[in-house]
């Protein structure tokens, strides 16, 4: 049942990973095509991670409340809606309501799928380094990605609209399967009442936000991932635009963001022994924010493609 339950949460993370791909390459510049401008892709997108902030710690509370696997399935469900709802817009506030229920459904999933992960496996008393088997997941979803937006972005040179159709419909196929394999005989269901439940969520969401602020450790990474996000979202939502000068194609982005995520695969594969070897978490924290940072601001700094 281990290997099954460790073969299961793969095809799961990589047929998520491989629905979203088909329009990560071409994301902006599907808005842009619809008559969008750079600053409203980008209150688009703020609209996303506001959305996300409020309703993280709520839908976490769900899935201890109701369940992972009710959690992970809602999120797919949403997911697909969502990229359905941005095909079929034509409108800034079209593009806003999409946003903002696709991070309604990345809430849903945060935690939630790698926790049920974690407690099956402790269910059928895994003692095995767990290590490799994220770092597995990690390739497992890169490289899904990367297929997903190389399809996607060469699909785009011919219809802008058939990558979000394509990815939303093989999210509910995902949501399916997952309403299928995922079990959780460990979990006591409680008996379903609306008032329990917004009390229990009431009671959770207090309990995360208490530990978040008095743990230190929880504190650190906040603050440095809330610092990340800061300095990456322009290059993240304007590195389509960019590079679009130098392609004649859609494919070409798709191609461009494939490489950008094979770095991300290398990293996967070498980080656990790099780690091992520098032997301090916070050194190689500080290593990797540097070389993210040369890496944005070399791209630009030459304005070559090369």
């Amino acid at each position: 049942m281990i290997q099954k339950t460790i073969r299961q949460y793969l095809i799961l993370t990589g047929l998520t990973k491989f629905g979203v791909g088909f329009i990560s390459a071409t994301y902006v510049t599907f808005l842009i095509s619809k008559g969008l401008n750079l600053f409203e892709v980008n209150l688009v997108n703020f609209v996303f991670f506001t959305t996300m902030f409020i309703y993280e710690i709520p839908t976490g509370a769900f899935a201890d409340v109701f369940g992972r696997k009710a959690s992970f399935v809602v999120s797919c469900f949403l997911l697909g809606s969502s990229m359905f709802i941005y095909g079929a817009s034509g409108s800034f506030w079209g593009f806003v309501l999409a946003e903002a229920i696709g991070a309604i459904g990345a809430t849903f999933s945060s935690g939630a799928f790698q926790s049920w992960f974690v407690d099956k496996l402790n269910h059928y008393g895994y003692e095995g380094d767990r290590t490799h088997l994220f770092a597995k997941e990690q390739q497992v979803a890169q490289g899904s990605g990367i297929f997903g937006a190389v399809i996607g972005a060469a699909i785009a040179d011919y219809s802008m609209l058939l990558p979000w159709i394509i990815g939303g419909a093989i999210l509910l196929v995902t949501g399916v399967a997952a309403s299928i394999w995922m079990k959780e005989e460990y979990f006591v269901r409680q008996e379903f009442s609306f008032r329990a439940g917004m009390e229990s969520m009431k009671n959770i969401t207090q309990a995360s936000i208490h530990y978040g602020i008095r743990n230190k450790v929880i504190r650190f990474i906040l603050v440095i991932g809330a610092v990340q996000y800061v300095a990456i979202q322009a290059p993240n939502m304007q590195w389509q635009p960019f590079f679009k000068q130098f392609l004649k194609s859609q494919l070409g982005l798709g191609i461009l963001f494939a490489a950008m995520i094979s770095g991300l695969m290398i990293g996967a594969a070498l980080a656990p022994g790099l780690l091992k070897k520098i032997k301090d978490e916070k050194k190689s924290l500080i290593i990797t924010q540097i070389l993210i940072g040369l890496g944005i601001a070399g791209s630009v700094v030459w304005n070559v493609f090369p």
